[in-house]
């Protein structure tokens, strides 16, 4: 098993584990848990300096995108825009004793729709295929999404006045004089 295999391979035990506390603990009497679920990872890959993934909870499927070394701790709750080849997608910042800090963009939550689990492993790893495929309109249709999480909206397209004539053009240049450009008239004007 290659080093980064290895890596993949505790990464994906680290979540699992994680996240299994947290339903037995954290969400246990939560009411969005679909128990038809289990908590996996899926789709595990070298991302950067972090392994990406999708995480099938009980009650979420996300993105996570997680450190491969020892990280600075991040601010929980901050919101990082991550750029992945199928365009740029918000992620949330969170850190949890046993994983660290790591890094989640929510998919689907709750996951009431998924009767087995084979069904929600099938959408995360149709979700990662997308995520990682390059897209080729994505920077045109990330502009404008990214305008609108950072509250702005793309401006409307300036319509050309109808029916506004086009002045037809000298074919000689005009020599341009300093008085004229300053509005003032040139000698010749004021002579005459």
């Amino acid at each position: 098993m290659s080093e980064q295999d290895q890596i993949l391979a505790a990464t994906s035990t680290r979540l699992v584990d994680a996240f299994r506390r947290i339903e037995a603990t954290a969400m246990a009497d939560v009411p969005i848990l679909n128990r038809k679920l289990s908590v996996q990872c899926v789709g595990m890959s070298v991302f950067g300096q972090e392994v990406l993934c999708g995480l099938i909870t009980p009650w979420f499927i996300n993105l996570v995108l997680m450190p491969m070394a020892v990280s600075v701790p991040m601010r929980t709750g901050a919101k990082t825009r991550i750029a992945l080849p199928g365009g740029i997608f918000e992620f949330i910042q969170s850190h949890h004793n046993e994983l660290g800090a790591y890094r989640m963009c929510s998919l689907l939550s709750p996951v009431f729709e998924f009767d087995i689990q084979e069904d929600a492993v099938t959408v995360a790893q149709a979700i990662l295929a997308e995520v990682l495929a390059p897209q080729v309109e994505a920077e045109i249709e990330d502009a404008g999404m990214l305008a609108i999480w950072e509250g702005r909206l793309p401006e409307p397209e300036a319509a050309e006045p109808e029916g506004t004539p086009v002045e037809e053009l000298d074919d000689e240049p005009k020599l341009l004089r300093r008085r004229a450009m300053f509005g003032l008239r040139s000698t010749e004007e004021a002579a005459s």
